[in-house]
This record gives C-alpha cells, sequence and structure tokens, in this order.
C-alpha cells in the first residue's frame, strides 16, 4: 500500500487557488488497486494541466472521487475541465440553490421566494452551477457531503459543515439578500487590537498569531468541505480543509470528538487557505496539529499551496506556529 498527493500550481499573480490529486493503494499495481481523488481543479487553465497530470503520471482517464471543496472559482472552476475530460465514478458539491426554500426564513426581507433566492445563487455561482450540469448530463452521481449525513465512504469523514450550518452560511454569501442579525457572521463588528509601542517581531521561538474572530472568513470560505481520509484502515489520517476559517474548523473539531478521532494520527495537513492569518490561531492548532513542543521536531507534514507571486500568503505566524507544534 502507497499514496501520493500531488498539489498543482494554481495562480500565476498574487491570488492563490487549489488543485489536488490524491492516489492510493498500490500504487505498482492495476488501476482497480488504486484509488484516485481529486479534491478542488483551481482554475480552468489548471483543471486542463490536471487531466494531462492524471493521464500521464497515472495512466488512466478515471477519477473515482472528484470534491468541490467551495464555488470560488479558483477551486471550481477547473473541475468542468475534469467532468468534461475524465470518467469521474461520484461528485461531492453542494447545491446551493436546493436549499433555497430552507433558508427563505432567513433573510431580513420576507417577502424572498424560493424561485428568486434560486435564480441569484444559480447567477453568482456559475461555475458550481456548470458544474452540477456537466455532471447530470455525464450521468455521474452527485452527493451533498455533511457532517451530519451518515459516511459517504468507509475510508472518508466529513467533518463539516452540517447542513444546518451550511444553510447558515448560504444567508451570509456575498450575493445573497441581507440577513437576519441574529443569523449574519459579516455584520459584526471586527476587533481592532493596537499594539502599544515597539512592534513584535514574530521569531520560531516566540508565537506571536492570535485567535480569530469568527467573521475574519466569508461565508463562502467557511461553507468549504473539511475531509478526513482514513488510510490503512485508520494507521494514518489526511485532513483537508479547504478555505475554511476558524469558525468551520471548530465545528470540525467537535465533529472528530464525536467519531472519537486522535488528530495525533493525522499524518498530512492542508493548511486552510493558504495559510491565512485570518484562519487559524493557536487554541485551533493546538487541537489540530498538537501543543507546541520544546524543540522543532518533524513528526506531521504540513502542506500550503500558493501562488508564486503571492506575498501575503503563507503568513509567517502560521507557518511558524504549525512548525512549533511539529509539522
Amino acid at each position: 500500500m502507497g499514496y501520493e498527493i500531488d498539489f498543482l500550481p494554481v495562480g500565476d499573480g498574487e491570488r492563490s487557488g487549489e488543485a489536488i490529486v490524491f492516489r492510493c493503494g498500490n500504487l505498482s499495481g492495476p488501476r482497480n488497486e488504486q484509488q484516485i481523488v481529486i479534491i478542488d481543479g483551481g482554475t480552468k487553465e489548471s483543471g486542463t494541466e490536471l487531466v494531462k497530470h492524471i493521464r500521464e503520471y497515472y495512466n488512466t482517464n478515471v477519477a473515482d472521487l472528484v470534491v468541490s471543496t467551495h464555488p470560488d472559482a479558483d477551486h471550481s472552476a477547473g473541475l468542468l475541465a475534469i467532468l468534461e475530460n475524465l470518467k469521474v465514478g461520484q461528485l461531492l458539491m453542494h447545491l446551493p440553490w436546493k436549499h433555497s426554500d430552507e433558508c427563505r426564513c432567513l433573510f431580513k426581507n420576507g417577502r424572498i421566494t424560493e424561485g428568486s433566492l434560486k435564480k441569484t445563487l444559480q447567477a453568482s455561482l456559475q461555475n458550481a452551477y456548470d458544474l452540477e450540469q456537466i455532471a447530470r448530463e455525464q450521468g455521474v452521481p452527485i452527493i451533498e457531503p455533511f457532517s451530519d449525513s451518515g459516511r459517504i465512504r468507509r475510508d472518508l469523514i466529513v467533518l463539516s459543515p452540517s447542513k444546518s450550518f451550511y444553510e447558515l452560511q448560504i444567508a451570509n454569501f456575498r450575493a445573497t439578500p441581507e440577513p437576519k442579525p441574529e443569523v449574519s457572521f459579516l455584520q459584526r463588528a471586527k476587533t481592532t487590537v493596537v499594539e502599544a509601542g515597539k512592534k513584535i517581531i514574530e521569531t520560531l521561538g516566540f508565537e506571536t498569531l492570535k485567535d480569530p474572530e469568527d467573521n475574519e472568513t466569508s461565508a463562502e470560505n467557511n461553507s468549504s468541505v473539511i475531509l478526513l481520509w482514513n488510510y490503512n484502515n485508520g494507521e494514518e489520517f489526511f485532513l483537508f480543509c479547504g478555505d475554511a476559517g476558524a469558525l468551520a474548523l471548530r465545528k470540525a473539531i467537535a465533529v472528530a470528538d464525536t467519531h472519537g478521532i486522535d488528530f495525533r494520527l493525522v499524518k498530512f495537513i492542508q493548511l486552510p487557505h493558504h495559510g491565512s492569518k485570518h484562519n487559524v490561531g493557536p487554541v485551533l492548532l493546538d487541537k489540530i496539529v498538537g501543543p507546541k513542543l520544546q524543540e522543532e521536531t518533524k513528526v506531521k507534514t504540513a502542506y500550503v499551496s500558493v501562488a508564486k507571486e503571492d506575498q501575503k500568503h503563507p503568513s509567517r505566524k502560521v507557518a511558524n506556529a504549525f512548525r512549533r507544534r511539529g509539522a
């Protein structure tokens, strides 16, 4: 048994995206002894490169599972090329327009209809809507991945979002009408911290990373599917976080606790949202990665995918925080 995780480059400027393919099983054996999972496809250009990569290096035209973590174009647009050029066994993606009836009550304007909300979501999330249409045309089964909908596969656990949490995120999407105050994550005033005196310099030995506020990550990012892949009958786990923020990661930790999952068994972690300091903090990392160690020791791998010219990501504070905890 073996595995490989390939991150393809996404973005040629300062904007980073994600295109990941995960292969496991008997890598030197026949195709039917392997599993190929695609997690996001980046832009349309990177989706084309992903197809070439799978054909050239995996010698196949089949992807067993494709996952769209959330509808942002730099994660989902490339999956159109995957469905158009490869045979796909199953597609995991959220269909926000299918939740229009449940979400109507979450908006300030009580006259919003199911039909108008559905059209708004389809138009504003065109890449995701096109992805659904192509999957339907190709006869690819679509499953909405929710943490409270039961196991999709024996080796895959969805840690976030739950269905109800996801619908709250829809109410806070950029293109939707104004939500009711009690369900709004984004209208809260951000806390401003003024540092007195000399600026504190981040070093590997001194942590300056702070725990982010709930509203520091967009609702679209917090709707990201957080996946835990169970490899080799639970001997190792791989954690894929998409662009999830602190709010979603806390939910994921709670779900992991209900499954009795020991995060010490997680050997590979994808940094959320390209290593942004607005998505993770010390309390979260103590749970997901582990407590700070007395000296720098490598006990697991943390991977961040960042466009070459992106100056903001990964945050030095976040990279150091992972290293302090053995990554």
